[in-house]
């Protein structure tokens, strides 16, 4: 299947991914059309192999995080560790980064498998922060994290840099630090999805 990731990126990359067909693939590959949908059943199931399993990688690292660690470091380790890959899968990584990056209806399923992690990510942070998974802070908190992680690697996939997950590691402190800033009178402001009967304003 590896070969055919190849094979399919550089493809994608060389042509552009509406341009290309499994057609296409399978005559590059050497292959029948058959022999190529029993291994994929469309082009993006190539471009998105590998996704589910990292999510649930990520779901799983949160999971295991230590009690004592904030969140903030927890979701750091976890994103980071869930990226250590051999030297030849870091280079497919790379190519369907840039693919994704070039073609607006790839990006639209980024979002879209983002949503299957958000809530898990929220939850995570709510609990961490002692608050509810419908306030604010973790709900904005998890929406920043996930911009930075999607932003950081396809900013990763077009540089020089060798290791996404330092990249990524960067990317979150900045994140963090720009959220650190205190609130109004140097406090922090929670509001919270009801507010009191009648008021139709947030609770604090």
């Amino acid at each position: 299947m590896e070969q055919i990731a190849t094979v399919a990126l550089r493809l994608f990359e060389e042509r552009g991914y509406e341009a290309v067909t499994m057609e296409d693939i399978a005559g590059a590959l050497g292959v029948g059309r058959r022999t190529l949908f029993s291994y994929y059943r469309s082009k993006s199931a190539i471009v998105w192999d590998g996704q589910r399993q990292a999510v649930d990688a990520w779901v799983a690292a949160l999971a295991d995080a230590p009690v004592d660690v904030g969140w903030r470091e927890a979701v750091a380790d976890a994103f980071a560790g869930a990226l250590e890959f051999p030297g030849d899968d870091l280079q497919l990584m790379r190519s369907r980064l840039r693919v994704i990056a070039r073609h607006p209806e790839l990006q639209a399923h980024l979002l879209t498998e983002q949503e299957a992690f958000a809530d898990s990510l929220v939850a995570f942070i709510a609990r961490r922060e002692g608050l509810d998974a419908t306030d604010l802070v973790p709900v904005v908190s998890a929406r920043a994290v996930l911009a930075a992680l999607a932003t950081a690697l396809v900013w990763w996939a077009d540089s020089t840099r060798e290791e996404p997950r330092d990249v990524v590691r960067e990317a979150l402190h900045q994140v963090f630090a720009a959220g650190s800033a205190p609130g109004p009178r140097g406090g922090r402001r929670v509001l919270r999805a009801s507010s009191p009967a009648g008021t139709g304003r947030p609770t604090r």
